[in-house]
Order: C-alpha cells, then structure tokens, then sequence
C-alpha cells in the first residue's frame, strides 16, 4: 500500500505518472483526492499544461467521487481560452463539472457563479437566474459582487 508522502515525493519531483500511478493504492483516498486537486490548482497557476492537469483532476475525481473541488476545477479548466478555442463543446463539459461540484457541496459559491456564467452565455438564462438567486441566498452581504451576473443574464434575455 502507498502512503500519501510517496505520492508527495513524486509530485515534488515533478513525476506525474509515477504519482498517478501510485495514488490509488493510498488507504486515505479524501486526501489523495484534496493532495491532488491541489498539486492541479497549482500547475494550472504556473504552467499551461492543460491535458496534464486534466489526468490529475480525472484521477482525484476516480478516487474520491465526492470531492467538488476537483469538479470546479475541471470546469475552470474547461473554460480557459485555449481550451475552448480547440473545443467550444467544452463549455457544456464546464457545466456538467460546475453542476456536479454544487449537487456535492451546494454551497460553494464560486461554482454557482462560474455556472450561472456559462449558462448565460450559452443561451439558458433561465437557469443562470436560478444560479444568481441562489448566490444572492449564499451570499446576502455580498450581492454587489454579483452584478456582472445579473448584467449578462438581462443582456442575454433581451437577445
């Protein structure tokens, strides 16, 4: 069995597959899920290698289902520019990731909102008001911070 320090080696060393390789033998699978996401977050703020940092996501999503960070962060992936511009059908891959993140933790704000985004700009703002209304509940003290939303989902509806 691999311990969750093997696998910190092997991200410190930059060996990726040798890491993923290993990961699933860890008993602790929450937190080779969260080691993982993390070791993700911060390759994807530091390089752009995406198709490397989507195995990552895959693979902690494999190990623990129920990790909805792994899922937002595989929308964020989804949505960079040059992800997109090689594949636009990966926005819906975005809200399937978004949408999943938040059926786990319904309270993880920027999901909702990175959702409610992309559904405007998808043409369903029906739904995007759905997502802003639900962060105006999550998120009363704060409401100003999600103008930019509500703009984009009225400027979609008078389309």
């Amino acid at each position: 069995m691999a311990d969750i320090d093997d696998v910190l080696k092997l991200l410190d060393n930059a060996n990726v597959s040798g890491a993923l390789d290993i990961v699933s033998n860890v008993k602790d699978k929450e937190k080779a899920a969260e080691v993982l996401n993390d070791y993700a977050a911060m390759l994807g703020h530091h390089t752009q290698a995406f198709d490397e940092i989507e195995k990552i996501l895959e693979k902690s999503i494999e190990i623990d289902p129920k990790t909805p960070h792994s899922y937002y962060n595989l929308g964020c992936l989804y949505t960079e520019p040059e992800m997109l511009s090689k594949n636009p059908h990966l926005a819906l891959w975005a809200i399937e990731k978004y949408r999943k993140a938040v059926e786990i933790d319904g309270k993880m704000v920027k999901a909702h909102f990175n959702l409610g985004l992309l559904l405007a700009y998808i043409g369903n703002p029906e739904d995007a008001w759905e997502e802003y209304d639900i962060l105006l509940d999550l998120d009363p003290e704060n409401t100003d911070k999600y103008g930019m939303l509500e703009g984009i989902i009225k400027s979609k509806m008078a389309e």
